[in-house]
């Protein structure tokens, strides 16, 4: 599993726009992703479960990647760069 912290840079936060590019992004990836904000952990496939976070500009959210290919990774990252900004790598 590979863990990753972000910082929301989308200026409405994790809006139905917003968590509908994210949502697609991950599921172009055949590995589970979970994103947790504020307490909460959501399936980071789930459009409702993201927008359940309520997730704001500038929230850091932590990303688990369940998989150990950190290409794969970097290419989910890579598409998310405008929504997301890494805070910190784990």
């Amino acid at each position: 599993m590979v863990q990753r912290q972000y910082t929301i840079m989308a200026s409405d936060g994790l809006h139905a726009r917003v968590a509908a590019q994210l949502v697609k992004t991950f599921a172009s990836f055949p590995f589970v992703v979970h994103v947790s904000c504020h307490g909460k952990t959501a399936n980071g496939k789930s459009i409702l479960q993201v927008l359940s976070l309520g997730a704001q500009y500038h929230d850091i959210v932590t990303i688990d990647y369940e998989t150990d290919d950190e290409t794969q990774v970097m290419d989910c990252e890579r598409s998310l760069s405008e929504i997301l900004k890494a805070t910190s790598k784990s």
